[in-house]
């Protein structure tokens, strides 16, 4: 028994929870839409090359990359390396 009164759970319209958030990052829409939205990339674009110091000669790891702009953004920033992981399938095109 999951709850009182709930025996199972029925997935039939669900993917399982792994796949189902990885799937949906693996799609161009979701990623022309941040890049898109400028005050977000903006944001980010800012926030890392006004403090361009903390990444001049260091290493970056770049979990959940996407389509790789924060990478981008880090090596302008001087990031002595920088490596973008990604498990969505929109790694095979960045």
């Amino acid at each position: 028994m999951l709850w009182d009164g709930i025996e199972t759970v029925d997935n039939t319209h669900y993917n399982d929870g792994e796949n189902y958030y990885f799937d949906s990052y693996a799609h161009f829409s979701i990623h022309e839409d941040m890049i898109k939205d400028e005050t977000r990339t903006g944001a980010y674009k800012n926030a890392i090359l006004r403090n361009s110091y903390l990444f001049e000669g260091k290493t970056v790891l770049d979990i959940g990359c996407g389509t790789g702009i924060l990478s981008f953004f880090a090596a302008r920033a001087g990031a002595a390396h920088v490596y973008g992981i990604d498990m969505a399938d929109i790694i095979d095109y960045s």
